[in-house]
């Protein structure tokens, strides 16, 4: 009986964590791979930050005319006319979930970048992150 009951409690509290996660963080998607993400990001067009939503505040404009680039080798870099951002990221596995990584030194707007991202879905050119309220998407350059 007490292995029963104790197989009961292990399954219950791995459900509540499960929906605790979907509640607190609605964005995530749990069905692509890192991968896809990764071949994704590193379009040889680059992208652009279409909204970017950090405290309840909209930032998006702070990152106005800049270009994304996402290199395979790790180096990710926003340019302006000739003003180029240099950071690096990485795609990883988590706890079940695909985060986006990324790096800047302490310059501007560009350090509220630095943070874990958790993927949330790609939909045509758009690939969106989120973590807790804040929201990363960018849309492919065309």
């Amino acid at each position: 009986m007490v292995k029963y009951f104790l197989a009961f409690l292990i399954f219950f509290l791995l459900a509540c964590e499960n929906q605790d996660d979907e509640i607190t963080n609605p964005y995530i998607n749990r069905n692509e791979n890192t991968e896809e993400v990764l071949l994704f990001l590193q379009d040889a067009n680059g992208f652009r930050i279409t909204t970017f939503v950090e405290d309840d505040s909209d930032k998006t404009n702070d990152f106005n005319g800049y270009l994304f680039t996402f290199e395979s080798n790790g180096l990710v870099s926003a340019k302006k006319e000739q003003n180029i951002i240099n950071g690096t990221y990485r795609v990883f596995r988590d706890d079940g979930l695909i985060e986006l990584s990324m790096t800047f030194s302490n310059i501007n707007a560009f350090y509220e970048l630095t943070d874990d991202w958790y993927f949330s879905n790609i939909q045509d050119n758009t690939i969106r992150f989120a973590d807790d309220n804040d929201v990363l998407q960018f849309t492919k350059n065309n």
